[in-house]
């Protein structure tokens, strides 16, 4: 058994994961690894930006935890929005960050949104999951300098706008 206890940078990177699977990317690993996985980015994501975020998502949705699936793919469109005001990113262009994170937007989202929604309950546990979910990563968070380039937004506004972001998030998509 690799328990994977608590995510850091390193135990990250040495992630084994699909590459531009049509139905979105995910970790190969055994099933109980993936469980591991699942279970240590729902515990503590901190040290991750939204590209593991929706892997893991898809990577749950696949072993059939569609509550875990539902809570990291809306943490990670909202960590996603985070980071675009963070570091200014632009439009997708074919070959960057946000065409991929695009990629596993539609791909994970296409599969786990049907799934999350015919259970309530559920559905409802997640929203609370999101509300008590810390949006700013760790200062040493893995993300790759050559992808997402210079902070564009001040350290002090991360608090404010991450809150901003989770609410509207949950103005416009869970209370509907």
């Amino acid at each position: 058994n690799t328990s994977i206890s608590a995510l850091t940078v390193e135990k990250i990177k040495n992630l084994k994961t699909s590459s531009n699977d049509p139905d979105g990317d995910y970790f190969i690993a055994s099933k109980e690894e993936q469980k591991n996985i699942v279970a240590a980015f729902v515990a503590d994501n901190s040290k991750s930006d939204s590209t593991y975020l929706y892997i893991a998502a898809n990577t749950a949705y696949r072993i059939g935890e569609i509550k875990e699936a539902a809570f990291l793919f809306y943490a990670a469109q909202i960590r996603k929005s985070f980071d675009y005001k963070r570091y200014g990113l632009g439009q997708a262009a074919g070959n960057n960050i946000q065409t991929y994170l695009g990629f596993l937007n539609q791909t994970t989202g296409q599969l786990v949104n049907p799934a999350i929604f015919k259970d309530p309950k559920a559905f409802a546990e997640v929203a609370d999951m999101i509300s008590k979910w810390q949006v700013v990563p760790a200062d040493d968070a893995l993300y790759p300098q050559n992808e997402y380039g210079a902070y564009v937004l001040s350290k002090d506004q991360w608090p404010a706008t991450a809150e901003q972001i989770k609410q509207d998030f949950k103005i416009n998509f869970v209370n509907k």
